[in-house]
């Protein structure tokens, strides 16, 4: 809200603190008849700390925790693996505050210039490692679109728990990628691939093996 030119962030709350649109609708009133009034004060001038505007680090860290009941394991892995090889490194350490569109696009331009960096010293043979020896590879589009997926979820969460006005993340194009495209079976292919091979012959009853002789197909799988 505005006081006398000044612009001030006023922070109600979440809804884990029993807030609701309703409740803040009422709280807003009350603010603006004590501007109207004269007699409107900030809460608090001093800088607003952790509790107030969390890092990205530190709000990440809990949303993820929140989603570990909801999640199988291999999309909690994954996620993790994109926060802390990619988007932690870059802007672990900022406050929620300070994301804007220049700040988040920057996000997209780092992970590009890096995967585009590997690519170069693989070409001149060179392989760089991480911290655990694993060869460093080139993020594809694909791969950097969903680091930008994963960032985005997280500030969309930040922006219903009232921490941020809106999402600038959700104003960062994605990058263009190419599914390759998957093989598709003729009918007559399809059947070949249930057809016993040529020369299979079943054993004798109760026999627990069977025998064959150079297996040949009768079609391409």
């Amino acid at each position: 809200m505005t006081v006398v030119g000044r612009r001030h962030r006023v922070r109600l709350g979440t809804d884990h603190d029993g807030w609701t649109p309703a409740r803040a609708q009422v709280e807003f009133e009350e603010q603006i008849k004590a501007v109207q009034a004269g007699t409107w004060a900030p809460l608090e001038e001093s800088v607003v700390g952790e509790e107030g505007d969390p890092t990205f680090r530190s709000y990440a860290s809990s949303w993820l925790e929140d989603r570990v009941l909801e999640w199988c394991p291999s999309a909690i892995k994954d996620v993790k693996w994109r926060l802390e090889s990619h988007l932690l490194p870059r802007v672990g350490d900022e406050r929620l505050s300070t994301f804007d569109i220049p700040r988040v696009t920057a996000v997209k331009t780092g992970l590009l210039k890096e995967s585009r960096r590997i690519s170069e010293l693989l070409d001149a043979g060179v392989v760089e490692r991480d911290a655990h020896n694993m060869p460093l590879r080139p993020l594809s589009n694909e791969s950097i679109n969903k680091c930008l997926a994963s960032r985005s979820r997280i500030l969309d969460d930040a922006v219903e728990r009232g921490y941020l006005r809106d999402n600038p993340a959700r104003r960062v194009r994605r990058l263009r990628h190419h599914r390759p495209r998957r093989p598709v079976l003729e009918p007559h292919e399809v059947r070949a691939m249930f057809e016993p091979p040529t020369g299979w012959t079943d054993g004798p009853p109760g026999s627990p093996t069977r025998c064959c002789r150079s297996p040949t197909f009768a079609g391409r799988a």
